[in-house]
């Protein structure tokens, strides 16, 4: 029998489905709770804040992330690029990726025994220690 068996296989899929749900989600609300802060912002400015785009400004977190994505990419002038790129995207990975371990419910299958590599990672990511 081998190791990817129909119940090894479902619980592969499993994890890594669940794990980019909770990913999207996380990004979906952090967007969201940017738009709350502009809007609170606003009002102790007594101004109205965001509310142009979509109802009372809803569709502002996704107006915001089509301009990012559409701006030019920068890099210093002697940098390496390549490190430059890969030092954010370690960076990314690694904050979503902790998110992504944490159980949110009680048949959460992205959460087993697997991600002690991930939160060893994790917590030796600023260690001194040789």
């Amino acid at each position: 029998m081998s190791f990817l068996s129909h119940g090894h296989l479902f619980l592969i899929t499993a994890a890594a489905l669940g794990g980019i749900v909770k990913i999207v989600c996380l990004l979906v609300a952090i967007a969201f709770y940017t738009l709350a802060e502009r809007k609170i912002m606003a009002a102790f400015q007594r101004r109205l804040g965001p509310n142009v785009v979509g109802p009372l400004g809803l569709l502002q977190p996704l107006a915001d992330g089509l301009k990012l994505a559409g701006k030019e990419f920068i890099t210093p002038t002697h940098a390496n690029s390549r490190i430059f790129v890969a030092a954010a995207m370690a960076t990314l990975i690694l904050a979503l990726t902790a998110w992504g371990c944490i159980p949110f419910g009680l048949f959460d299958y992205s959460t087993n025994a697997s991600n002690r590599v991930v939160f060893r990672l994790l917590r030796d990511k600023g260690s001194t220690k040789n």
